[in-house]
């Protein structure tokens, strides 16, 4: 197959328990183990900066990544989302974020929202008393892992949105004195989180990106991430046990 020019999309698909490839309705006839192997295959391929989709079985989109060519350096961190929302209007991604929390759930909308950023992880939690509950969980590098195990809501970042009542963003954790004291400031390095909200517009929760690495976080990442909580307002009846 051909190199591929211009800004295209290039279906990654699974079949049975591999991944081909297909480009403009063409598949590949070999088969490769994982999505990783699949989308480095694919990155060999590609001459200008292109869309990269990966479907599941039942067909539906789960992960949008964006390659370059391997012979032009990756875009730094803070251009990320710039690249994937740019120019398009603040509407266009809100419009997809609500088509894909309708037909692939919550966890499709966490995976998309995950994809137009650099961060690792994005996660829903419930603050259930003094603990942290995982609603979702989504890691870039093991997608597969859908949950994560409860902590006490002092040992996150999201302790500052319970305590504010507001959006907290933490581009550089070793620099801000905000966070100085805090246990996971030598660990987490960048976070942004937003409330969630209950249908009577108490807060229960929160929606956040976080990564081991620092860096900018993008007004359009914190939006959406207002956006989604805005969706979900009144969709999850948490009971709050109040545990100790």
């Amino acid at each position: 197959m051909e190199p591929s020019t211009g800004t295209i999309f290039i279906r990654c698909v699974k079949v049975d328990a591999e991944y081909t490839l297909e480009f403009a309705g063409i598949v590949w006839s070999e088969t490769w183990p994982s999505i990783e192997a699949a989308i480095r295959r694919a990155e060999q391929l590609v001459v200008e900066e292109t869309k990269v989709v990966v479907y599941d079985t039942t067909g539906r989109g789960v992960v949008v990544t964006t390659l370059f060519p391997l012979d032009r350096a990756l875009p730094g961190p803070s251009t990320w989302a710039e690249r994937l929302l740019g120019n398009q209007r603040d509407g266009s991604a809100f419009a997809e974020l609500k088509t894909v929390l309708a037909t692939d759930g919550v966890r499709g909308a966490v995976r998309y929202l995950n994809s137009l950023t650099p961060h690792r992880f994005t996660s829903l939690y419930h603050f259930d008393g003094p603990i942290l509950s995982n609603i979702t969980f989504y890691d870039r590098q093991n997608p597969d892992l859908d949950s994560s195990e409860d902590i006490p809501v002092e040992a996150s970042y999201c302790v500052f949105v319970r305590d504010r009542r507001e959006k907290f963003i933490v581009p550089d954790a070793s620099s801000d004195q905000r966070v100085k004291d805090h246990p996971k400031r030598g660990v987490l390095k960048r976070y942004c989180g937003v409330p969630l909200l209950d249908a009577a517009g108490q807060m229960f929760g929160s929606i956040c990106h976080f990564d081991f690495e620092p860096g900018r976080v993008a007004d359009k990442e914190v939006e959406l991430l207002e956006r989604l909580a805005e969706l979900l307002r009144g969709s999850f009846e948490m009971r709050r046990t109040g545990r100790s």
